[in-house]
């Protein structure tokens, strides 16, 4: 029956509302060289490295050293597997392979993928100088030798022709790389045998048509001589009689940039500086670096500036050379002369050739051209030709990932298509050529070993499994005959046209015509595919390495994009591709820059793939949200909103993973809608909040109907993205958010208020917030009455939504048949109402008439009466108009207001003001629109929606608290001139009158036009709720917030009446010495002021600002309203500000503050996990043993279960030390001395051997400066740490192995408290401890110690609220807890009439239980021992269920958790109709105050121990109504009681300054009274005591500053 739930799990809070307290004093050992009594980090490193024995435990798992028994019983914590979960936040290198190790865990990574400079080639130029029949001068050719170009050979024809057929060969083969669906035809050019003229026109020409875009250059030089030193290349005279020189400068310049330029001519790398060097040189000008050679720079370069330096490469010109220079072009006669040329633009060719000719032993004798006879077409991939084609980009595209940096891999790769293309064949030309003696050269240049790439060994069995099987099939071979066929590069040849290129390719008389007729398929992808599966089964190393910057991207991923296009491997593919973006932002980064948005993106349209794509696309969007706009144009939000309803009208999907899949649809709608008005617009046109709104009412039904599969199919991330969605449509947006009020979407939040999970609960506060926030001052917005009407605004260029939602058909209206109700798939019978959204004041407002004025507010709730309030009454109109209609009126002084549905305007609505000083200032002003007071439905919606909101400020939730505290916040921004009016007139209140004040009475802050009694009776609420939160709510974050949200108002207040003041100055002729006008505005206390940050300026005074100073000496600024409602006035300031504000009246500046935003979504968007591991225990998660955080876990959960079994033996050893049952009567006397004489006198000798190992012996002294008294103590079962806590607020943590102190904090409570309660939360796992205090606050702190070497942490506050109403300074035992960490449950009594029960996994309210006592509660035990595996017995009264509680009075009760209500209700005639045997469930034998109770299960015999300040303990058997036994221990006040666990003993502590312990039986064992560290020091008057639960030590603390913790004299042999 133990629970390894985890409560507060660090890992699922908010990291902006874990408060770090002030104070805190982090202390190191005194030892030198050791940090909290471990060794300081750069000796364990030092001793990791070298493997040594003294390595702390994370440290050797680290270094990956064999794992010796380790002696130290500290636990190992889930650091590492949140430092694990963190890496993702890493930044990657630019190469995208390597991350950066200097980058910091908590950087994210910024979505670099999309390439902002797109191009296109648009012209292709053919520069042939040929020369065909005469060779140049500078060669002397063998014999034979190559003499195809374009694989023709130029003799079998004439001169003249034969150029002409190679230059349109050329253009064919370049034409088929260009596809024409992604881009237009390639304009073509060719010039052979040109002179410079010829050139010159063709650059011109191509430049012109291709304006900005690229073009490329092909230039052959076969015909004509060397490019020279120079830089030139060589051209005709008009005759062809002589080779000119022409420039390579003076080319580029004709063909400018950007271009690419083929050279394929002998000694071509000699032209690579003239091409790298700028063309209008400048004194600053210098040839553009290399880029791989600034990436391999000894310091290096940043990811910008390489991608700078990249597009700057690209955009200019890229070179591509067949050789070297001094380096001569193959010319064996066993390949084309223009071998360069084929490798670019007829790859498969030439690489079948050349891989027959190299590997003659497998391929049997094959003549190469016979390659010409594999069937097929290279675009159609179910051929083998095509398959070939296929195969051979995907290896090549892998190469070039694996090889180069990432920015110039995108811009050669993923920019240009015709680029691409000639850049994957170059990586084919640079492996054959370099076979062949020459070294083609590229600017950018290319990374040395891509030749040798491993994937080209995989390349080569691709070629020999086809070839192979081909020839076995008959397809190739020897027994040929000789057919006119295709020539390669050329699939439209005619047969006469073969016939002249002489040449001829050979193809079977058994191979039919058809090219299709013939299918092969390579294992190559399938192969790849599971090499990448392998990778990706190590994803929790490659986290590791990622978090140390040395995780290489998988070299398979770009074969994983190719995959996609094929049908049988594609479901594999987005299987291992969803599991690969798990990795995190940095897979996602890499899938993206590698192009696999295009293919998600188009996949959408197959509903069979749509499962798998959400989850990609919930990654997608979560690293790069900008991508929504993509699937906007591409009308794909649809395909989500559909998808909200997976799994629910069909039973096929498996629950579970059906409502996986329905949060990351409803998770990407979120993301849609964030701040994305287009987004939003989609959104309600799709009726998203409708089909939101029936999933959740369906919720609501199954609930109402306690069905327990509707948990399943809505569990409480799918309710949480749900309720984020509707938020996000409705935010800042007023077209959605009149919709939403109109269709009820309000009605819906408001239920989820009440939901089980919190986070769903600040969830919908953060909605609510979303659906009150004014829109942007640059959005327009209709009024509530035009969209209630059904009107058309005039931005949103979309029809008004339907006007009813009954039984919705889908997810969207327009995308489904219209009439189908849907019916959810877990719906157990008919009486289930089906899945649909009535709206609960829809017919209501649509029975109301098209008016041109606002309908009077009785007459609206009249007809709306099914509005109601959080309390369930009727809602009552805010006020009535009385048939006046609302006439704006202008203000010059008060911050801008918003026009009807929130845009904004620039005052309030008031009446004109008294002063003609006042009045004169508006001449100057606009004039104003119409404010959101006239709007009078839309306002009382929004106080409706606050009514819910005040509600969710008292929560449990520290997370739904400060979200209703930031909703609260977006009122009172809305509504600001009325919440100013309510500090004005509060302000007013609290000071007293004086004829100054009372003077200026009319010149007051004026309540906005159109409010009456009911309505400001309501926003006093808000802002007098804002104020007591801000004062006493427990957490530091909240009362912030509150506290920025008042000082909001204030500073409005504060600019209201600076400038009322400067207007009346404006008509004396004299400085008149008159109160200051901060002087009647609530101060915070010095110590709780914190300056909230500035607020954005309005246009108009962001102007006048700017520059100035803020703040001169004197003048007093007011931070917040004060806490200190009695003595907070400034009017003793009165005189110091107005002598200091007359001074800075010239030139004075007004400091604003800001409302606090909420960054809920943020946090839960960073945090989203599609594997929703985030949902699992920690002891859930698996990692790998053999990791760190695998091998920690491992070695934590050994040493619990060690800790466990010794403390069993521990028990074992003394339970002769257990109270002796009771003896039945004697029959004789002689045989009480023949039988048992002898066995007591044994049992005597062990127990007294058994008492003299317990001798305790003061080992250690603790010495608490600062802290006048020790109330409680602590002992962590597992871990060598104890916590004290001194009356005065202070908790400090000892570590009890050394002695020293680790931290010492202050616990927050307010000042005239006192902490009363404290123990251990998750004591197995990331422990917690709580702080209760006597106002009946409790507090929950994390990280007060690091564990086992890890590095030293800064507590902070989990969580706090309000256990239990209690008025803090009374006398008595305050607020007293007791924890089940098996059902996560605290009970919480005290100084009240009935003890609450919280539910710490829902964070919710479970039940109260009266005392039925005036007395107060001084103890709670619960009958549950931690360690206990087995059933209760019956018999024994003892259950998990069964609590105790002792009181002020000397009485004790039994309360039962299962029905919350005392045990003698149950028990009494009236509840169960008879009177049975009562078991007693009131204990009155004690006459005083029980200092504390204990459940034992000694030797099997379950007692309850109590004892009380007279000194007396008795022990207890529930199913008896009297003690079992009384032991009067001292007579003396006992202050002080512990009972051991395991060891039958106790102690007690008395203000007489002594410690006695004694056994059960109350046999006395030992009497401390003086500290044995310190000389005759006398121990003071004892005020707490506490055992270790499974070792024997005691802690004991006094009135005093030390603290004593004792241990045996001997160590105890089990």
């Amino acid at each position: 029956m133990t629970n390894r739930k985890e409560y507060f799990v660090k890992r699922m809070q908010a990291p902006y509302l874990r408060d770090r307290p002030k104070g805190v004093d982090a202390l190191t050992c005194p030892d030198s060289g050791k940090v909290n009594g471990k060794q300081s980090t750069q000796q364990q490193e030092a001793d990791a490295a070298a493997g040594g024995a003294n390595a702390s435990f994370t440290k050797r798992v680290s270094s990956f050293s064999l794992l010796p028994r380790v002696q130290s019983t500290g636990t190992m914590s889930k650091q590492q597997i949140r430092q694990i979960n963190a890496n993702d936040k890493r930044k990657d290198n630019i190469n995208g392979k390597e991350q950066q190790p200097k980058k910091k865990q908590d950087e994210t990574i910024e979505p670099d993928w999309r390439l902002r400079d797109r191009m296109k080639t648009i012209g292709v130029g053919l520069i042939l100088a040929l020369n065909i029949g005469t060779d140049p001068p500078d060669i002397t050719k063998p014999h034979p030798c190559a003499v195809l170009e374009c694989w023709i050979d130029p003799r079998s024809v004439s001169r003249s022709k034969a150029k002409e057929i190679i230059g349109e060969r050329l253009e064919s083969q370049y034409a088929k790389w260009q596809l024409v669906r992604t881009a237009r035809p390639l304009k073509h050019r060719r010039a052979l045998d040109p002179t410079i003229e010829d050139v010159r026109s063709l650059c011109v020409q191509l430049r012109r048509q291709a304006r900005n875009e690229r073009i490329l250059l092909h230039y052959n030089g076969h015909g004509v001589p060397r490019p020279t030193a120079n830089g030139e290349i060589w051209v005709f005279d008009k005759n062809h009689t002589e080779y000119i020189p022409l420039s390579v400068l003076e080319m580029r310049s004709w063909m400018e940039k950007p271009s690419i330029v083929v050279l394929d001519c002998s000694a071509a790398g000699i032209l690579i500086p003239f091409f790298k060097a700028p063309l209008q040189p400048t004194n600053h000008s210098s040839p553009l670096a290399d880029p791989l050679t600034s990436v391999n720079a000894a310091n290096g370069i940043s990811a910008d500036e390489l991608d700078a330096l990249s597009s700057q490469w690209v955009n200019d010109t890229i070179v591509l050379c067949g050789c070297s220079e001094n380096e001569w072009l193959p010319m064996g006669p066993d390949y084309p002369a223009d071998i360069f040329t084929s490798c670019l633009t007829t790859p498969i060719p030439i690489a079948l050739r050349w891989f027959v000719r190299n590997h003659p032993n497998s391929m049997g004798g094959l003549d190469p051209d016979a390659v010409d006879g594999i069937p097929g077409q290279a675009n159609d991939r179910k051929t083998p030709l095509g398959e070939l084609n296929w195969i051979f980009t995907a290896v090549t595209d892998s190469i070039a990932w694996n090889m180069l940096p990432k920015p110039i891999f995108q811009r050669l790769f993923r920019q240009d298509l015709l680029v691409a293309s000639m850049f994957r064949n170059f990586l084919l030309a640079d492996r054959i050529l370099r076979s062949l003696g020459c070294t083609p050269v590229s600017h950018p240049p290319l990374p040395p070993g891509m030749a040798e790439h491993p994937l080209w060994r995989a390349w080569d069995l691709v070629c020999e499994t086809l070839l192979f099987q081909l020839i076995k099939d008959g397809v190739l071979g020897s027994h040929v005959i000789v057919k006119p066929v295709k020539t390669p590069g050329d699939e439209d040849n005619t047969p006469d046209d073969t016939s002249k290129s002489g040449m001829r390719a050979a193809k079977p008389s058994s191979s039919p015509d058809s090219d299709s007729s013939y299918a092969a398929s390579s294992p190559f992808f399938s192969e790849q595919l599971t090499a990448f599966e392998i990778w990706l089964e190590f994803a929790a190393i490659h986290k590791m390495q990622l978090a140390r910057g040395k995780l290489e991207s998988p070299e398979q991923l770009p074969v994983v994009l190719q995959v996609l296009l094929s049908q049988v491997h594609r479901i594999r593919a987005l299987l291992l591709l969803r599991r690969f973006l798990d990795l995190g932002p940095w897979a996602v980064n890499l899938a993206l820059s590698l192009g696999i948005f295009p293919y998600v993106m188009k996949l959408l349209q197959s509903p069979e793939y749509k499962s798998l794509l959400v989850s990609i696309w919930a990654s997608v969007l979560a690293f790069d949200p900008s991508c929504r706009v993509d699937l906007l144009k591409d009308g794909a939000f649809h395909h989500f909103a559909q998808h909200l309803m997976y799994g629910l009208t069909s039973g096929g999907a498996e629950i579970v993973e059906a409502a996986k899949e329905r949060t990351m649809a409803a998770y990407v709608l979120s993301i849609c809608c964030d701040d994305y008005s287009a987004g939003q617009a989609e959104c309600m046109r799709l009726n998203l909040h409708g089909t939101c709104c029936a999933l959740l009412s369906s919720y609501d039904q199954g609930n109402k109907a306690h069905d327990k599969i509707v948990e399943w199919h809505f569990p409480p991330h799918f309710r949480l993205w749900l309720v984020m969605s509707l938020g996000h449509m409705s935010k800042e947006y007023s077209p959605a958010q009149n919709e939403s009020f109109r269709g009820g979407v309000h009605t819906c939040l408001f239920n989820r208020i009440d939901d089980k999970d919190p986070d769903v609960r600040a969830a919908a506060c953060y909605a609510i917030g979303c659906l009150i926030r004014p829109p942007k001052p640059t959005s327009r917005a209709s009024s509530y009455q035009d969209l209630k009407h059904g009107q058309q605004t005039p931005t949103s260029g979309l029809a008004a939504p339907s006007a009813t939602f009954l039984a919705i058909p889908g997810p969207m209206q327009g995308h489904t048949r219209p009439g189908i109700q849907l019916q959810p798939a877990f719906q157990p019978s008919s009486e289930v109402p089906s899945l649909q959204w009535r709206p609960q004041n829809i017919d209501a407002l649509h029975s109301q008439p098209q008016l041109r004025h606002p309908i009077p507010a009785q007459q609206f709730f009249h007809q709306s009466a099914q509005f109601r309030t959080p309390q369930g009454q009727p809602l009552q109109p805010a006020y009535a108009m009385h048939g006046q209609s609302l006439q704006p009126t202008l203000s010059s002084v008060s911050p801008a207001g918003f026009l009807v549905g929130g845009s904004h305007g620039v005052g309030i609505s008031q009446p004109h003001l008294s002063t003609p000083q006042m009045q004169k200032s508006h001449t100057d002003l606009r004039p104003l629109q119409p404010s959101v007071y006239d709007d009078t439905q839309r306002m009382i919606l929004d106080l409706n929606a606050a009514a819910y909101i005040l509600q969710a400020t008292k929560d449990v939730s520290v997370l739904v608290r400060y979200e209703a505290v930031i909703s609260l916040g977006y009122v009172v921004r809305k509504y600001q001139e009325a919440f100013v009016a309510m500090a004005e007139e509060r302000s007013a209140s609290n000071s007293p009158v004086n004829p100054h004040k009372q003077a200026d009475r009319n010149g007051s802050y004026p309540i906005p036009s159109g409010l009456e009694s009911n309505s400001l009776e309501r926003f006093r609420k808000i802002w007098e709720a804002l104020r007591i939160i801000r004062q006493e709510d427990p957490c530091p974050n909240i009362a912030q917030a509150a506290s920025k949200i008042v000082s909001f108002v204030h500073e409005n207040l504060l600019q209201f009446r600076m400038q009322a003041e400067r207007e009346r100055d404006a008509d004396t002729s004299a400085i008149v010495q008159e109160p200051s006008v901060l002087t009647d505005i609530d101060e915070e206390p010095r110590a709780m002021m914190t300056p909230p940050p500035p607020m954005r300026l309005r246009d108009s005074e962001r102007a006048k600002t700017t520059g100035a100073k803020i703040r001169k000496p004197g003048l007093r600024r007011v931070l917040s309203d004060g806490v200190d409602e009695a003595g907070g006035s400034m009017e003793h300031q009165a005189s110091l500000g107005t002598a200091s504000l007359h001074h800075v009246r010239p030139e004075f500046e007004v400091l604003t503050y800001s409302i606090p935003e909420s960054t809920f979504y943020s946090w839960k968007k960073d945090t989203f996990d599609t594997n929703f591991e985030y949902l699992l225990d920690e002891n859930d998660i698996k990692l790998d043993p053999l990791s760190p955080a695998g091998a920690a876990k491992i070695h934590h959960a050994t040493r619990i279960m060690s800790t466990r079994r010794q403390a069993e033996q521990l028990g074992q050893h003394y339970a002769s030390l257990a109270p002796k049952p009771p003896q039945p009567p004697r029959q004789s006397i002689e045989m009480l001395l023949e039988q048992e004489e002898d066995a007591l006198e044994a049992a005597e000798e062990l127990a007294a051997v058994k008492r003299k190992e317990l001798e305790l012996t003061e080992t250690k002294v603790f010495r608490n400066d600062g802290v006048a008294m020790t109330t409680m103590l602590r002992f962590h079962p597992f871990d060598n740490i104890l916590v004290s806590c001194g009356g005065t607020g202070s908790v400090v943590v000892w570590d009890t192995d050394n002695g020293s102190k680790v931290v010492s904090q202050q616990n927050g409570n307010p000042e005239g408290t006192r902490m009363t309660t404290s123990g251990w939360v998750n004591e197995t796992s990331s422990s917690l401890f709580y702080v209760g205090c006597d106002d009946g606050s409790v507090r929950f702190w994390g990280d007060l110690y690091a564990i086992d070497g890890a590095d030293p942490t800064v507590p902070c506050m989990i969580s706090a609220f309000h256990a239990l109403p209690m008025k803090a300074g009374q006398r008595g035992s305050g607020l007293v807890c007791e924890w089940q960490q098996w059902s996560g449950c605290l009970l919480a009594g005290g100084n009240a009439a009935h003890i609450n029960c919280w539910d710490l996994d829902s964070e919710t309210l479970l039940g109260k239980l009266e005392t039925n006592s005036e007395a107060n509660i001084t103890t709670l035990t619960t009958a549950w021992d931690t360690d206990m595996t087995g059933q209760f017995a019956s018999t024994n009264g003892f259950g998990p269920d069964t609590l105790v509680g002792g009181f002020s009075d000397g009485t004790m009760r039994i309360f039962d958790l299962r029905v919350h209500r005392p045990v003698q209700e149950l028990n009494s005639p009236s509840a169960s109709g008879t009177n049975p045997r009562r078991r007693s469930t009131l204990f009155k034998e004690h006459k005083g105050w029980v200092v504390a109770t204990a459940f034992t299960g000694y030797a099997n015999r379950y007692e309850l121990i109590s004892g009380t300040v007279d000194g007396e303990i008795k022990a207890w058997d529930l199913r008896m109504s009297s003690s079992l036994r009384t032991m009067e221990v001292q007579r003396s006040t006992m202050t002080a009681l512990a009972v051991h666990s395991k060891i039958p003993m106790v102690a007690t502590g008395s203000h007489a300054q002594f410690i006695k312990l004694l056994t059960l039986d109350g046999d006395t064992m030992q009497v401390l009274r003086y500290h044995e560290k310190m000389a005759s020091h006398r121990i003071g008057p004892v005020s707490c005591l506490a055992f270790h639960r499974y070792k024997p030590l005691l802690a004991a603390g006094s009135t005093d500053t030390f603290i004593g913790l004792y241990t045996p004299t001997r160590p105890i042999a089990l």
